[in-house]
This record gives C-alpha cells, structure tokens and sequence, in this order.
C-alpha cells in the first residue's frame, strides 16, 4: 500500500510540475454564436484581431461593427437576420473587448 501512495504521489508532482511550466492551451469555455451558428476558434481568434486593431488604432473608429462583418454573409441574409446578425456581432463585440482590454 505504501508503495501506492508514494506512486500516485510521483504522478501528482509531475503533473503539477507540467501545469505550472504551462505546457497545456487553456480552454475557453466561451462560447460564441453568430446568426445561431457556433463560432470556431478561428473565427474568433479573427474577430480577436480585429478588436485588437481598432483599439491600438491612434484614429477613432466610428464603425468597429463594420469592420467585422463578413460581407459575404450578411448579404445573403433578409432584413430581420441582418438585424440579428448586427445584435449578436455587437454582444460578441463587447465581450471580446472587455476581454481584451483587462
């Protein structure tokens, strides 16, 4: 039994040694939907740099909102999924900023 202990022990200590050399992605628990589909990590790490534009730029953005549309998208969409889309890029928008900037 003792032998057990120091073993489970061993493995403990590695693993606690692992974590504080951080040799792991931290999972974000976030989870983002866009004209209710899921955003991928791609996309959001997309959106990420583009918050991070707008907020180092020295001009002020009048339409940050703008920049982040997927024209391509939003142009397919009727009048009441455009405003939709508009409605959840503006929560994900704030979200990702106040993120950002702490």
């Amino acid at each position: 039994m003792n032998k057990r202990t120091e073993e489970w022990k061993k493995y403990i200590k590695e693993a606690k040694i692992r974590l504080n050399q951080s040799r792991f992605q931290p999972v974000d628990d976030e989870v983002f939907y866009l004209n209710s589909q899921k955003l991928t990590r791609q996309d959001i790490a997309r959106l990420n740099s583009m918050i991070a534009e707008v907020l180092a730029s020295d001009d002020f953005v009048y339409n940050p909102l703008g920049k982040m549309i997927d024209e391509e998208i939003y142009n397919e969409l009727n009048d009441e999924n455009k405003t939709k889309y508009i409605l959840d890029l503006s929560s994900i928008y704030l979200a990702l900023r106040a993120k950002f900037k702490k």
